[in-house]
C-alpha cells in the first residue's frame, strides 16, 4: 500500500515547486523521514491511492505534531460536474501554488474547470454585511417575540371582556327570574314557578364575539408579526380553499425539484467512481430519467404562474397595470432579500471541510450581482449563469418578466369588447409559439447539443442560451393564461359538461403526453440526430404544460373528480402555502449537506431517496421558520397599505311582535335598532 500511495511522489522532488522548503519536505516525507517515520506514514496513508480518492480529511488534519501536514484537494470538473478528484496529505510548508506539481497533476493545468484548496476552508471573521445580516435577523425576531405578546394580551382582554358582561347579564337574569317566578307561584302554582326558574337565553350582542381590537399604526405592524394568526394560517384548513388540486400540483411540483437537487448539488461534489460509471447507473437507467426529467416542475410552475395571475387579476380587473406589479414586488422581494442576505453573508460561516470552499466560490457571486436578484434581472446580468447569485432564482426573474408581459394580454382581455378580448386570446397563442420558434432557432445557432442540462454537452452553456431565457420559457406560463381566459368564459357564460368518455380520453391523453416527455429521453449521442434534440428541447415544454394544464381544466370543471380528490388531500395544504419559502431554502440546504461532506460515496439509488426524503424533510422545517419570520409579517403589511373596505350595511330582519325580546306593546322594528 506504500509504494502505492507514494507512486505519486516519486517525481516531486525533481518538478522543484516553490519554495525549496517545500522541495526537502516532499523528499523527506517520501523517505519517511518528515517529522518522524509514523507522522511521514500517517500523511501517505491519508492521501489519495488512485483517481476519484479523497484520502482521509479527518486523519489528515489530524496528524500529530499538530500544524505538520496540510490536505489538499485537486478537482478537474465539466461545467458544475466534477470528473476526477485526488487529494494528498502535504507538508504545510507547501504553497497551494505547489500542490500541482507535488501531487505530480500537472497533466491537469489546461483544464478550464480546475480547484485547488488546502486546509478546511473555514471562512474567517464576520465582514460588516454578515454583521447587518445577522442584526438585521435579530430585529426580525424580536418584532416576532414582540408581536406575539401583544397579541396574547390582546387576546387575554378579548376573553375577559366577554366574560364579564355575560357573567353580569346571567347573574341579573338569573335573579330576576327567580323574583318573578316566587311570585307567580304564589298566585299560579308551584308548576308555572318552576318554569320560571330557566334563566332566559343570552342575548346575541353579548353571545358574539367582541369586535377586533383598536390598534394603532405601530401595534398594527408589530401583530403582523405575530405566531399565532401565522401558525393559523399555516396549518388550519383554508376556508377559502377554491382550486385544491393546485395545492397537490405544488407540493409535487416542489418535491419534484428538491429530488432532482439532491442528485445534482452531489455531482458539484464528485463521486468515488470514474464518471462513465456514474453515467451509467444514473444517465443509462430508464428508472433515473424521472429525476432527471425534474426541470419539467418548474414548467409545471410556470403554467400555474400564468393561471393564477391571470384568473386572479381578471376577477380584478381595477387592478391590472402598476399596482399589480407593486403588490407582487412587495409579497416576493422581503422573503427574497432575507434568504439572499443570508447565503451572500452567513452561508459560508456554517461549516467548513475539503468542499467547504465551493460555499464561498458560489456566494461569491452576490457581492457584485445581488442587486439584480432585487430587480428579478438576474437572469440576463450577469451573462454568465456560473457568476450569479442565488443561482437557482433565475425561475423568479423569468415569471416575473412574464408577467409583466402578460399584463398588457390580461388588459385586452379584461375589456368589455369583444375584439379585444380575442386579440389578447392571439396574443397568447402567438407567444407560445414564439416560445417554439426561438428555442428552435437559438440552439442550433449556438451549437448547443443535448435535451437537458445533464445531457448537454460540452461548449456553449444550455443555461446561458436557453434554459433560463423567458423568451424560450414562456409558452407554459401563457398556456395557463389561456387556461384562465376559458375558466373566466365558463363562470360568465356558462358551457356544456364533456361526458365522461371524453373527459376520460382526454385524462390519459394528458397522463401519455407527460409521460412521454418524461421518459422519452436518451442521454445517448447516437440515439437522436441533431434536429431531433432540437425539436425535443423546442416542443417537449409547451407539451408537458399542455397536458398538465388540460389535468387542472378537469380537476376545476369536475370532469375528473378522483384526480381532483387526489390532488386536494388534505395533507398538500400546508406545503403548498410553504412552497416560496421552500423553494428559496432548499438549495442553500442540500449545498450544505454536501459541501460539508469529508469523503466521497458510491451513488446509489436508496442512498438517493433516503437523502432526498432528509432534505425535504429540513427544506420544510426551514420555510416554516421563513414564512414565519418574513413571508407571512410581509403579507400582512402588505393588507395594512390596502385601502379599508367599507363595511357592509346590517341585515334587517323583522322581529314578531310577540317576541320575548321585544317590549310588549311595541310594534315591529329590526333586531339592530334594539338595544
Amino acid at each position: 500500500m506504500l509504494n502505492a500511495r507514494t507512486s505519486n511522489m516519486q517525481l516531486a522532488w525533481a518538478l522543484r515547486p516553490d519554495p525549496p522548503n517545500c522541495t526537502t519536505d516532499l523528499v523527506k516525507l517520501v523517505l519517511l523521514e518528515y517529522v518522524s517515520e509514523s507522522t511521514s506514514q500517517a500523511m501517505l496513508t491519508a492521501s489519495s491511492d488512485h483517481a476519484n480518492d479523497a484520502g482521509s480529511y479527518h486523519a489528515c488534519m489530524n496528524v500529530e505534531p499538530a500544524g505538520a501536514a496540510e490536505y489538499c484537494l485537486v478537482q478537474a470538473r465539466a461545467g458544475w460536474t466534477v470528473l476526477e478528484t485526488q487529494a494528498a496529505c502535504l507538508p504545510a510548508s507547501c504553497p497551494v501554488g505547489s500542490v500541482l506539481a507535488a501531487m505530480n497533476l500537472t497533466y491537469l493545468v489546461d483544464e478550464p474547470y480546475l480547484s485547488v484548496t488546502c486546509g478546511d476552508n473555514r471562512a474567517g471573521a464576520f465582514s460588516a454585511g454578515a454583521w447587518c445580516t445577522l442584526i438585521a435577523i435579530m430585529l426580525l425576531l424580536l418584532l416576532v417575540v414582540a408581536g406575539s405578546l401583544l397579541r396574547l394580551a390582546e387576546q387575554r382582554r378579548e376573553a375577559a371582556a366577554l366574560a364579564n358582561p355575560l357573567r353580569e347579564s346571567l347573574n341579573v337574569r338569573t335573579s330576576g327570574s327567580q323574583q318573578g317566578g316566587s311570585a307567580r307561584a304564589s298566585r299560579s302554582g308551584s308548576v308555572r314557578a318552576s318554569r320560571s326558574t330557566v334563566p332566559p337565553p343570552v342575548p346575541e350582542a353579548l353571545a358574539a364575539p367582541p369586535p377586533p381590537p383598536r390598534r394603532g399604526p405601530l401595534a398594527e405592524v408589530v401583530v403582523s408579526f405575530a405566531v399565532q394568526p401565522n401558525l393559523d394560517f399555516l396549518f388550519l384548513p383554508s376556508a377559502s380553499r377554491k382550486f385544491t388540486a393546485l395545492e397537490g400540483m405544488r407540493t409535487l411540483s416542489m418535491l419534484w425539484i428538491i429530488l432532482g437537487h439532491t442528485i445534482d448539488f452531489q455531482t458539484y461534489v464528485g463521486f468515488d467512481q470514474t464518471f462513465s460509471k456514474v453515467e451509467k447507473a444514473t444517465l443509462g437507467q430508464a428508472s433515473f430519467l424521472a429525476v432527471l426529467s425534474a426541470s419539467y416542475a418548474v414548467d409545471c410552475f410556470f403554467l400555474l404562474s400564468g393561471f393564477l395571475g391571470g384568473y386572479v387579476l381578471l376577477g380584478r380587473p381595477q387592478h391590472i397595470g402598476l399596482k399589480a406589479f407593486l403588490l407582487r414586488y412587495l409579497r416576493l422581494t422581503p422573503t427574497l432579500a432575507v434568504a439572499l442576505a443570508f447565503y451572500a453573508a452567513l452561508s459560508m460561516h456554517t461549516g467548513s471541510g475539503p468542499y467547504w470552499y465551493k460555499m464561498a466560490e458560489e456566494a461569491a457571486g452576490c457581492s457584485k450581482w445581488w442587486w439584480s436578484n432585487l430587480l428579478y434581472v438576474n437572469n440576463f446580468a450577469p451573462a454568465n449563469f456560473d457568476e450569479s447569485c442565488m443561482s437557482w432564482t433565475w425561475y423568479l426573474a423569468c415569471d416575473t418578466q412574464m408577467f409583466l408581459v402578460g399584463l398588457p394580454v390580461l388588459a385586452l382581455r379584461a375589456s368589455k369588447r369583444e375584439p379585444l378580448r380575442r386579440a389578447a386570446t392571439a396574443l397568447c397563442v402567438a407567444l407560445v409559439l414564439a416560445a417554439v420558434v426561438a428555442t428552435w432557432i437559438l440552439l442550433p445557432v449556438e451549437g448547443v447539443t443535448g435535451t437537458t442540462i445533464a445531457t448537454a454537452s460540452k461548449g456553449p452553456s444550455l443555461q446561458n442560451v436557453y434554459y433560463d431565457k423567458p423568451y424560450c420559457r414562456m409558452a407554459p406560463y401563457f398556456l395557463g393564461t389561456l387556461l384562465a381566459f376559458n375558466l373566466r368564459q365558463r363562470a360568465a357564460v356558462g358551457a356544456a359538461t364533456l361526458d365522461r368518455c371524453t373527459s376520460t380520453a382526454l385524462l390519459v391523453g394528458a397522463v401519455a403526453a407527460i409521460s412521454g416527455v418524461v421518459w422519452f429521453q436518451d442521454n445517448e449521442e447516437h440515439w437522436w440526430t441533431k434536429q431531433g434534440h432540437y425539436a425535443y428541447v423546442a416542443l417537449s415544454r409547451p407539451i408537458f404544460g399542455a397536458a398538465v394544464g388540460v389535468i387542472l381544466w378537469l380537476c376545476v370543471t369536475d370532469h375528473a373528480p378522483w384526480t381532483n380528490w387526489l390532488l386536494s388531500l388534505p395533507i398538500f395544504d400546508v406545503p403548498a402555502k410553504l412552497t416560496y419559502s421552500a423553494y428559496l431554502v432548499h438549495p442553500i440546504i442540500i449545498r450544505t449537506y454536501w459541501f460539508k461532506a469529508v469523503a466521497l460515496t458510491t451513488y446509489s439509488p436508496l442512498d438517493h431517496m433516503t437523502i432526498f426524503f432528509a432534505m425535504a424533510c429540513y427544506a420544510y422545517i426551514c420555510a416554516v421558520c421563513l414564512a414565519l419570520l418574513v413571508e407571512l409579517p410581509s403579507a400582512n403589511l402588505i393588507k395594512l397599505l390596502m385601502p379599508k373596505k367599507k363595511p357592509a350595511p346590517p341585515v334587517v330582519e323583522p322581529v314578531p311582535e310577540d317576541s320575548e325580546e321585544m317590549p310588549p306593546g311595541t310594534s315591529t322594528r329590526s333586531r339592530a335598532a334594539h338595544p
